[in-house]
């Protein structure tokens, strides 16, 4: 969808975007069609990265249904279709210029331009069938291949219309990073943008009025972060989760320069604080998984 703002979409008229250079708008709606479509159905949509150059200042980022996020009240995604749950993972990979994988289906033309996802006959691995297209729906795998009629159809794809959604591919990974280098998209992950939007901080006291930058990244993470910063004292490294639980902790009993990978595989996706410590001074980061 591309053109005028105050005809695509007016929630971002009436609730205008940050700035699209420093911040991933997600707009929350109750119709992400303005009424035009049947909302209880419609999940949501986003602009890739490569149609950016050409919208107007503040459409830039993702309008998505309400009902498909969180349990409170009438938003319940699994309550709808269990698939649901992980349709904004859908679109912010749209949001990182991927395609569906089932583009072009098995034409001869466009596809999504990712070698490691294979073209496929449906949108949905075949579930014209009646029996959907994970294992435990019933779906018979092995007549459900993609257009050579050979390869496995990668039924768990955050970019297909599946019921079981679960991963990206090695090659949609590789496109993801290429966008977030981009021009449009690459101001997100500066550490001056990650500083100014409140990702991480720049530096802390730690002692004696002495400023020393602090690096915590990368910030999202998946399994391991790295802690990065001076101290003349001995710190303590502590990981709290959103409810104030400790889940990881590591005592550095040297001063000077600290560079220390902690292993967080073992956690859960969500919100946790890094907490360094000496006798004089804390300072507080927020991480994300």
């Amino acid at each position: 969808m591309a053109g005028n703002v105050a005809v695509n979409c007016p929630v971002k008229l009436v609730a205008p975007a940050w700035n699209t250079n420093n911040y991933l708008n997600v707009w929350i709606v109750n119709d992400p069609f303005d009424g035009t479509t049947n909302a209880t159905i419609e999940s949501g949509w986003a602009f890739r990265a490569e149609t950016v150059p050409s919208l107007n200042a503040g459409e830039d980022g993702i309008v998505y249904n309400h009902r498909y996020l969180g349990s409170e009240g009438s938003s319940d995604a699994a309550d709808f279709s269990g698939d649901m749950t992980r349709v904004l993972t859908h679109e912010v990979g749209h949001y990182l210029n991927l395609k569906h994988t089932f583009t072009g289906y098995c034409g001869t033309g466009d596809d999504d331009d990712v070698t490691d996802t294979p073209k496929v006959k449906y949108n949905n691995c075949g579930s014209t069938s009646g029996t959907g297209c994970c294992p435990w729906d019933g779906a018979d795998l092995n007549y459900w291949k993609s257009c050579d009629d050979v390869t496995m159809v990668n039924y768990e794809n955050f970019m297909d219309y599946s019921e079981c959604p679960g991963m990206f591919t090695e090659g949609q990974k590789t496109r993801i990073l290429t966008a977030l280098a981009s021009s449009v998209r690459s101001n997100l992950i500066t550490q001056e943008n990650q500083i100014a939007t409140g990702v991480c901080s720049a530096s802390v006291n730690l002692n004696n009025n002495e400023q020393s930058n602090v690096l915590v990244y990368p910030n999202p993470f998946n399994d391991e972060i790295t802690v990065s910063y001076y101290s003349n004292e001995k710190t303590n490294i502590t990981i709290y989760s959103i409810d104030g639980r400790i889940v990881n902790e590591q005592i550095n009993q040297k001063a000077g320069q600290i560079m220390t990978n902690l292993n967080l595989s073992h956690l859960k996706s969500g919100v946790y604080f890094v907490v360094i410590e000496s006798d004089n001074e804390t300072q507080q980061i927020k991480i994300n998984k």
